[in-house]
């Protein structure tokens, strides 16, 4: 709050807060004039005012690395970057990229400077995904650096990025699956239901809990619409946040998990009714209430580890090949393919955003080869009722 202090002697002290520095302590300017009154006084105050808040909006051209990091995490950080990743760009900004930086000034930094911290941090045995993490966190501070005009040429665009060799997946062929299946019949219903979706649908740890059960999910025609994730961040807030797509994804259920999810439907809506006010649901980032299809009796979201928590005591109870939860979908693709569902329709169902998947969804993806997805769960299903029968 702006204010006057009359000193006497025709002195007054304009005081100006802007607020709060990137260190937690009140931005206040001070300024001592000469003024007939104090009705003068006020208006010098105005000026003064909008003269620091004018220079408030411009980034000095010879600001400091670790001053500019500050503006970024205010001005972009916390406003257009996903959560997650904004926690993972902070830590590696500041545990290790603004300590190497400190003193540079940011329009003297230049590409060799970027490869020596680079080189540095290898040498110390930084391994190759912290590597990635800390180039990516570089990358987005110049570029932003550069969008702002604060530097003319972004130094960070000529570092190459690491190379990460990426481990081979581990999923479950057909005969795992079968196993599986059976295996998965003595758990409680409801981990089966989130172990099935992510294996026969292919959707994500928090796609499966981002489902909601009445609007996300068609049981007629076993469809389901995956608009939302459930999203937990380091700093343990939970989030519903919606999907990055550029089309509208689909997923047909098979059958079989569909006449599942029918009669879980039913135990959820009358733990819903007999809980009456206290049920409170959750709301998405815009706002929207959602009645998610795992969730605790009041309708607040699971923790998204404990799912995996879950597929661990799993997988060390009964024997299953060691897998972590996340592989299900990459099984389900891997199994699909061996069924020769076609790449394209595969590619669309999981909804992947690299280049590659960004062309194909723009090619048309008839339901009759989604439902080819669905069908070959269905026909296995099928397959292993008749072998029980034959015992």
């Amino acid at each position: 709050m702006s204010r006057i202090v009359d000193k006497g002697n025709g002195k007054f002290q304009l005081i100006v807060d802007l607020g709060y520095l990137p260190t937690g302590r009140r931005d206040r300017r001070y300024k001592t004039v000469e003024a007939r009154n104090s009705r003068t006084a006020k208006r010098m105050l105005s000026q003064f005012e909008a003269e620091l808040l004018d220079d408030s909006r411009k980034i000095d051209q010879n600001i400091k690395f670790s001053s500019f990091v500050e503006r970024w995490k205010k001005e972009y950080g916390r406003i257009d970057l996903d959560p997650n990743t904004f926690e993972n760009y902070c830590y590696e900004l500041d545990a290790s990229i603004t300590p190497f930086f400190q003193k540079a000034r940011l329009a003297k930094i230049g590409t060799y400077d970027i490869v020596q911290y680079m080189n540095q941090e290898k040498r110390n045995g930084v391994g190759p995904y912290a590597l990635e993490m800390r180039h990516r966190a570089i990358r987005s501070v110049f570029r932003k650096a550069k969008e702002w005009e604060v530097i003319k040429q972004d130094p960070s665009r000529a570092v190459k990025k690491p190379k990460i060799k990426r481990r081979e997946k581990e999923v479950l062929n057909e005969k795992e699956i079968d196993i599986l299946l059976d295996t998965i019949e003595k758990i409680p219903i409801m981990h089966q239901l989130m172990i099935l979706i992510a294996l026969t649908g292919g959707l994500r740890r928090g796609e499966v809990l981002g489902l909601d059960i009445d609007q996300d999910i068609n049981y007629k025609n076993r469809r389901a619409h995956v608009w939302h994730s459930l999203q937990e961040t380091k700093a343990n807030r939970r989030r519903l946040k919606a999907v990055k797509s550029d089309s509208e994804r689909v997923v047909i259920f098979s059958q079989f998990l569909v006449d599942k999810l029918t009669e879980y439907r039913k135990l959820r809506w009358k733990e819903r009714n007999a809980i009456g006010d206290k049920w409170v649901g959750y709301n998405d980032d815009e706002g929207n209430k959602h009645f998610l299809l795992f969730s605790h009796p009041d309708g607040t979201p699971y923790a998204p580890h404990t799912v995996s928590q879950m597929w661990k005591r799993f997988v060390k109870r009964t024997g299953i090949k060691n897998i972590g939860f996340h592989d299900l979908r990459h099984s389900a693709a891997t199994f699909w393919l061996s069924q020769g569902v076609k790449m394209k329709t595969v590619q669309k169902i999981l909804g992947h955003h690299d280049i590659t998947t960004t062309m194909n969804l723009y090619a048309h993806v008839y339901d009759d080869d989604i439902e080819e997805s669905a069908d070959v769960f269905d026909e296995l299903e099928e397959l292993r009722k008749k072998q029980k029968k034959t015992h």
